[in-house]
C-alpha cells in the first residue's frame, strides 16, 4: 500500500470524474488535496 502521509497532491479537474476519483483515492492514501477546476461560462450575444 502506498502511504502519501505528508504528501500534497495537486489534481487539476478534480470536481468530477476520474479527476474526483484519484483525488478521493489520494486522500484516502493519506495525502493532502488541492483541488483546482475551472467552472464553464457562457455568454450569449
Amino acid at each position: 500500500m502506498i502511504d502519501l502521509e505528508g504528501k500534497v497532491a495537486l489534481i487539476t479537474g478534480s470536481a468530477r470524474g476520474k479527476g474526483k476519483a484519484i483525488a478521493q483515492r489520494y486522500g484516502s492514501l493519506g495525502a493532502d488535496i488541492v483541488i483546482y477546476y475551472k467552472a464553464l461560462s457562457i455568454y450569449y450575444i
